[in-house]
């Protein structure tokens, strides 16, 4: 039996999160919309919550303060480590399309709540 995937776009969720990474006003448009749920890959939701973090303390949100707090918690190897941190700074040369994918994120993860909740009635 072939397994469905659920709704997702990892490429919109690296590159909100690289965005994130690039301008720091990113970091308050994208936490209007988005919680850590929203996003699919595990990864994903522990960066982005140590993102938030570091930007609720008034600390800079960059590469080094990223892999920092990341290895503090020792969740840098499981998020996939230096080269993929340094992966999505490096792939969104701009944040100004950040708030369309922030969007993209949110309606994968609504639709994802759509399905697991139509897969609970059934």
């Amino acid at each position: 039996m072939e397994e469905r995937v659920p709704p997702q776009n990892i490429e919109a969720e690296q590159s909100v999160l690289g965005a994130m990474l690039v301008d720091r006003e990113a970091i308050s448009k994208v936490s209007e919309i988005l919680r850590a749920e929203d996003f699919y890959r595990e990864a994903h939701k522990i960066i982005y919550t140590l993102m938030l973090e570091l930007y609720n303390k008034n600390e800079a949100v960059d590469y080094i303060t990223l892999t920092d707090i990341l290895t503090l918690n020792k969740k840098l190897e499981d998020v996939g480590g230096l080269a993929y941190i340094t992966s999505l700074s490096k792939a969104v040369p701009t944040s100004a399309n950040v708030k369309y994918h922030a969007d993209i994120v949110r309606e994968k993860s609504q639709l994802r709540q759509m399905v697991k909740a139509g897969t609970e009635i059934a």
